[in-house]
């Protein structure tokens, strides 16, 4: 079955060393739909290397607003016309240091459908969360608010756990797919559900052969040709 799986850049790579990794990729033969995140300065650069190679381009974030006096924001529509054709929102790095919620990242999807972008939706629980039983409790809330008036056919969900990212700690394959089961059951079957959160060339399989795990969103070891080269092929 084919999987959709997104390479998060975040802040790792200059503009050409993002432009020179795409480019490797542009050789490779994947049997899932793989996208390309780069950082904001590097998205034109990517496009012109990836096209009509198969791969898809996202963005990492956009602004609320579809244009205006907001000054080191970037519009939707602008990154739709660089190429792009999803954007990751709500991501936790988002949410912890630039202090976004859920009512803006609302407002961001909104934004993000109406220039025609698949929007990634981010959601999470901290550890304390988790420890405490209120994993699902948290979820619920963030897509309750986060999908308040939105059409869930037009969104991919990106389940994760805000104490996996970054710390080498992935969830349990078999728990991340139960947590996926449920949040299937609120957002319908169709709309899809990747799993993030310290994916590796050595756990990604365990992820995506599980019944409710619809792709995969991958942060530092997309940056590395080799490991990204075994998830993807």
């Amino acid at each position: 079955m084919k999987k959709i799986i997104i390479a998060n850049w975040k802040m790792y790579l200059s503009t050409r060393e993002a432009v020179l990794l795409a480019g490797k990729y542009n050789d490779l033969k994947s049997p899932h739909s793989v996208i390309l995140a780069p950082s904001f300065t590097a998205l034109s650069g990517v496009e012109k290397t990836i096209r009509g190679n198969g791969l898809k381009l996202c963005a990492q974030n956009i602004f609320w607003a579809e244009y205006g006096a907001y000054t080191g924001e970037i519009a939707g529509l602008d990154i739709k016309q660089i190429g792009c054709e999803y954007v990751i929102l709500g991501h936790s790095e988002r949410r912890k240091y630039a202090k976004e919620d859920y009512e803006t990242i609302n407002k961001k999807i909104k934004v993000a459908i109406k220039a025609k972008l698949t929007p990634v939706l981010c959601i999470g629980e901290n550890l304390r969360e988790r420890r405490s039983g209120h994993a699902w409790k948290v979820l619920e809330s963030q897509l309750k608010t986060g999908l308040k008036a939105i059409d869930k056919k037009n969104i991919i969900i990106a389940y994760e756990p805000i104490w996996a990212i970054g710390t080498g700690n992935a969830e349990d394959p078999v728990d991340a797919d139960k947590m996926h089961a449920h949040i299937k059951k609120y957002v319908g079957k169709s709309t899809p559900v990747l799993y993030g959160g310290s994916v590796n060339n050595k756990n990604f399989n365990a992820f995506l052969t599980q019944k409710n795990i619809d792709g995969l969103l991958v942060g530092g070891a997309s940056t590395r040709y080799e490991e990204f080269k075994e998830i993807i092929t």
